[in-house]
């Protein structure tokens, strides 16, 4: 009979412990919705901001590239090779 006892206490703790779960899940529930909408709003933000982080980097890439004059030999005269003036353009980028 003492054994019935400990097993209803037993039953009885386990259902008190069920019912309270149960409870805690009904209060996250809505709040695991929210926090889904929230992070599915936060994936697309993200999306957007890689593009536009992408288009302003070709932007700038666009808009930095520098025309130079060809450089003047030591007499004024342009004297430099084609290579010494691809050299120098892609030195000032």
């Amino acid at each position: 009979m003492a054994e019935l006892s400990f097993l209803r206490d037993d039953n009885q703790k386990l259902s008190g412990w069920v019912a309270e779960r149960e409870k805690k899940l009904s209060i996250l529930q809505p709040q695991m919705s929210v926090a889904q909408c929230v992070l599915a709003d936060l994936k697309v933000r993200e999306k957007t901001l890689e593009v536009q982080a992408e288009d302003a980097k070709g932007f700038v890439c666009r808009r930095n590239v520098r025309i130079i004059g060809l450089p003047e030999g030591l007499e004024g005269s342009n004297t430099l090779t084609a290579r010494q003036v691809g050299m120098s353009i892609h030195a000032s980028l």
